[in-house]
């Protein structure tokens, strides 16, 4: 028997997936590829698939301690010379006051002027952990502290009067971070704890796209 022009011959479930798309029972079966067809290939559409382009989604928990007479806060660098974009998706506060969760962008210096590094981010993909759970470094970094007022320019405020430890979003829109920039968020309380969580995603540069 001669083989069919333009077969599919990898999976039952993609046999399945053409029919159904298409609005046929899956008994029908589709066997190839028509010439009047163009089948694409949608590499962005799964995020499972952001392996294959070389991007990592990537968090991170953070706490920062309580200070007289400071705002307590959070900050997403992405550090100059990294030839990196990172996205950052979301993020959660969750404050020991209440109060009001301010948020903005920044540099890097502003950053390091008065904030710890507290570390890289996780994976949340757990194909590039090793056996034995060791995982390269991300390259965006979470840093905590404290500042008597705001360490850059600020965007939005979020919680009205965000009730004690009560956790809330800290993001609206994903904010897109070149090298020597940070995305940050400060509680308006002075001498606060608070605490969350961190999202983002990485990939390198392409050409051009460097500002």
């Amino acid at each position: 028997m001669s083989s069919l022009h333009n077969a599919i011959s990898y999976g039952v479930d993609l046999l399945r997936a053409f029919p159904r798309a298409i609005g046929l029972s899956d008994e029908a079966g589709v066997e190839r590829i028509s010439e009047t067809l163009t089948p694409v290939m949608d590499v962005w559409s799964q995020p499972e698939w952001n392996f294959l382009r070389n991007e990592r989604f990537v968090g991170l928990r953070y706490s920062s301690a309580a200070f007289a007479a400071e705002l307590s806060g959070v900050a997403l660098l992405n550090p100059a010379g990294s030839n990196y974009l990172i996205t950052a998706l979301a993020a959660t506060g969750r404050p020991a006051a209440a109060g009001v969760f301010l948020s903005g962008l920044t540099t890097q210096i502003s950053v390091q002027a008065t904030f710890a590094l507290q570390g890289a981010g996780l994976p949340l993909d757990t194909r590039v952990y090793t056996a034995t759970g060791t995982v390269a470094k991300s390259i965006g970094q979470v840093w905590i502290g404290t500042d008597a007022a705001a360490i850059g320019q600020i965007l939005d405020e979020i919680g009205a009067s965000v009730a004690t430890n009560q956790s809330v979003d800290l993001m609206r829109l994903p904010v897109i971070l070149s090298p020597g920039f940070a995305w940050f968020s400060q509680f308006n309380v002075v001498n606060t704890f608070v605490s969350g969580g961190i999202f983002w995603r990485e990939r390198r540069m392409f050409p051009g796209e460097q500002a």
